[in-house]
C-alpha cells in the first residue's frame, strides 16, 4: 500500500513555497540594489560633497542644511563655515554674494 502524501508536503504546496521563496528572493535584491543608490549625483555626507554643491551654485540654505547634518565637532563643519563665510553665507537666510 503506498504511502499518502503527509500534510503540507504535496508537489502543489512546494512549487508553491519554492515561487514564494523565488518571489522574495527577488524583492530582497531589488532592495539591496535601491538602497545602494545615493539620492544624488554628490555625496553630501562628505566634505567634497559639499564643495560640489557649494561649486554648481547651491544656496545658502542648501548648504547649510548638508553642513547641518555632520557633527558639529568635526574638522570638515570648520571648512565649510569658512567656505559658507567666504561666499556671504553668514546664515541660512543669507543670499550669496559670489554669484
Amino acid at each position: 500500500m503506498p504511502n499518502p502524501p503527509r500534510p503540507g508536503r504535496s508537489p502543489g504546496n512546494l512549487l508553491m513555497m519554492v515561487t514564494r521563496v523565488r518571489s522574495a528572493s527577488i524583492c530582497l535584491l531589488a532592495a539591496v540594489a535601491l538602497s545602494a543608490c545615493g539620492s544624488g549625483p554628490a555625496d553630501t555626507g562628505t566634505y567634497e560633497g559639499f564643495n560640489d554643491a557649494l561649486e554648481s551654485g547651491a544656496t545658502c540654505a542648501e548648504l547649510f542644511e548638508i553642513r547641518n547634518e555632520w557633527d558639529p565637532k568635526s574638522s570638515k563643519v570648520v571648512q565649510a563655515n569658512e567656505a559658507l563665510r567666504e561666499i556671504g553665507c553668514y546664515s541660512s537666510s543669507s543670499t550669496r554674494t559670489d554669484t
